[in-house]
């Protein structure tokens, strides 16, 4: 359905809903006008109202339908710019423990280094909270099973070629919607404590609510403003107590009725492409069916399209009257309803991946090889950048040291690689015209700092980074991505050089493909006879410094730290002093 065509039907839709509704006012004040005038049996006029519902629930539903579509296809591409609770969605990650045999976890100091939240933030095109934190997840675990991967990347592609099928999956999850991550993970994941049994008092109220909307057909306005009004302030009351000291789980479940609402809605658009989905989700509907059917629930379900059902779940006490019944059916059914928030979430996750790809300039899928230990790319770039500047790449163990001064591009070029290689194995999608490598575990040592809660130094934090590394390409199966920006930059360059050395020749004999960025020339002349040896280079313009941000071959032949003073405007003695030191410096070094 085009977005023009769509826009005209749900204007048509709202005109011909607002007349009905001014109708159906108009009919009801006439009813209640003429009890007032001529006697109560008009009141039973009322209840040709019942009639007129169902009419305006499909001119509703169907202006409604007509909106999600022009507002699904007007944001397909696009990056969707919402507030992200990322404490609460890093909580989810930690529910599941990790299969080493199927995927690595990229630890919290290279999610830092790789900007994680930013990264997520710009894939997140999901519609729904299982869709963000599966998402979440899905990027924090790089695969390493070619099966796996490849399965998710038919998904993908499934999503990319098929626009109905699309559309069908994002109308079932726009209207699932979010609900607070916390909320419905904690009644699906945490233990449910055992809740105050109320006994009898419920069923009272909501008898009197019941009695209160009798009473409206019979006293007319007497009835709503001394039997309804006062009802519904009794038993809001009343909700709102319970729900703040005993049923915290109140808008999870109505969480999950939506969600096997969505659940059985997903499962017949899968039926025919999707097949595995679909089993999945029907499955798994069928052994929570009793959330499904309580008595009414479907039924004052409709009215939610009106904005009635909330009104009358308060008046009748609805959720309350139900939430002991429902937490023992979540309990005997926890696993099935794990399972669909799972499945769920993943429909979700790669069909915002689809989004994302469609919205991306240039992009390719990237082709791995279980067991290389190398990286192949053509024009590969950052995705976070708004003007990247692409390099061609051939990365081969043990690794390559990139030199280069200041501001030159070496951190960011690492980043490259390494958010690459992340992306690759989660998400089968790279930013590059071709990207060719292996299944590794990744680890990276970019951004570090103190520690001060702790203690540590800039050093200590540095060197436990390192060792984790160590241990880390001592014990895995597959070749460890290890990226480093300055080996042991905090400390003296005395010990700094010869331990970078030696941890640099260690390396070289494990199975890790290492890409190292450097200040110290010494360090990677010393490594050149293993080491493949490349550098970003600047030049002295008009403008100042000017970089090219260009991968070249070699050794960097250029220094600019001083420079750079210069360029800040620092004093010209500290600046002269300086370049006539450091000149003297490097011709001792010559002799």
């Amino acid at each position: 359905m085009a977005a023009g065509k769509t826009g005209m039907t749900k204007i048509k839709y709202r005109q011909l809903l607002v007349a009905l509704a001014v109708l159906l006012c108009l009919y009801f004040f006439l009813v209640l006008y003429a009890g007032y005038l001529w006697g109560g049996h008009f009141y039973f006029g009322l209840l040709a109202i019942m009639f007129f519902l169902p009419l305006l629930w499909l001119v509703a539903e169907k202006m409604k339908y007509a909106g999600m579509v022009e507002e699904l296809q007007a944001a397909w591409g696009k990056k969707i710019d919402r507030v992200r609770d990322m404490a609460e969605l890093k909580k989810y990650a930690r529910l599941f423990p990790v299969d080493p045999q199927v995927e690595s976890v990229l630890t919290e100091q290279s999610q830092e280094d790789l900007h994680f939240d930013l990264l997520f933030a710009l894939l997140d095109r999901t519609l729904s909270t299982p869709g963000a934190q599966i998402l979440y997840n899905m990027l924090q675990r790089p695969l390493l099973n070619p099966e796996k991967l490849k399965a998710r990347s038919r998904t993908i592609n499934l999503f990319d070629k098929n626009p109905d099928l699309r559309l069908q999956l994002s109308i079932a999850l726009k209207r699932l919607s979010r609900e607070h991550p916390d909320t419905i993970t904690g009644l699906l994941w945490d233990e449910i404590r055992e809740t105050k049994k109320l006994g009898l008092i419920p069923g009272i109220l909501a008898l009197l609510a019941l009695a209160a909307v009798v009473s409206v057909f019979i006293y007319g306005i007497k009835g709503v403003f001394l039997g309804l009004l006062p009802m519904f302030i009794i038993n809001f009351t009343y909700a709102e107590k319970q729900k703040r000291e005993y049923f915290l789980h109140l808008p999870a479940l109505r969480y999950i009725s939506t969600l096997l609402a969505a659940a059985q809605e997903l499962s017949k658009s899968c039926s025919k492409l999707l097949p595995a989905y679909s089993e999945i989700l029907a499955a798994n509907v069928r052994a929570c069916r009793k959330l499904l059917t309580r008595p009414g629930r479907r039924v004052l379900g409709i009215l939610d399209s009106f904005g009635l059902y909330d009104y009358l779940n308060v008046l009748f006490l609805l959720d309350v009257r139900s939430y002991t019944a429902d937490l023992a059916v979540i309990r005997r059914t926890r696993k099935n309803l794990q399972q669909l928030y799972q499945c769920i979430g993943e429909i979700d996750a790669l069909l915002a991946v689809s989004s994302f790809r469609a919205g991306s300039k240039k992009w390719c899928e990237p082709r791995l090889i279980l067991g290389a230990g190398s990286i192949s790319a053509e024009n590969i770039y950052h995705p976070l950048l708004e003007n990247p500047v692409a390099n061609s790449i051939a990365l081969f163990q043990p690794g390559t040291i990139v030199t280069g001064s200041n501001m030159s591009g070496k951190s960011t070029f690492l980043r490259t690689v390494a958010v690459n290689a992340v992306l690759a194995q989660t998400i089968y999608t790279c930013f590059a015209e071709s990207y060719q490598a292996g299944y590794f575990s990744i680890v990276t040592s970019i951004h570090k700092e103190d520690y001060l809660p702790g203690g540590k130094s800039y050093f200590l934090v540095e060197a436990e980074v390192i060792l984790a590394m160590i241990r880390k390409a001592e014990s895995s199966r597959v070749v460890s991505l290890c990226i480093i920006d300055e080996l042991f930059r905090g400390t003296n360059s005395a010990e700094r050089i010869p331990a970078a050395r030696e941890v640099l020749n260690y390396f070289a004999d494990k199975n890790i493909l290492c890409v190292i960025a450097t200040h110290d020339l010494e360090v990677a002349e010393s490594c050149s006879h293993i080491y493949a040896l490349y550098h970003f280079s600047e030049r002295v313009g008009a403008q100042g410094l000017e970089f090219d941000y260009k991968l070249h071959k070699g050794i960097a032949t250029t220094r600019n730290a001083i420079r750079v003073l210069e360029y800040l405007g620092y004093p010209e003695t500290i600046v002269k002093r300086a370049l006539e030191k450091a000149a003297g410096r490097q011709n001792q070094k010559r002799k």
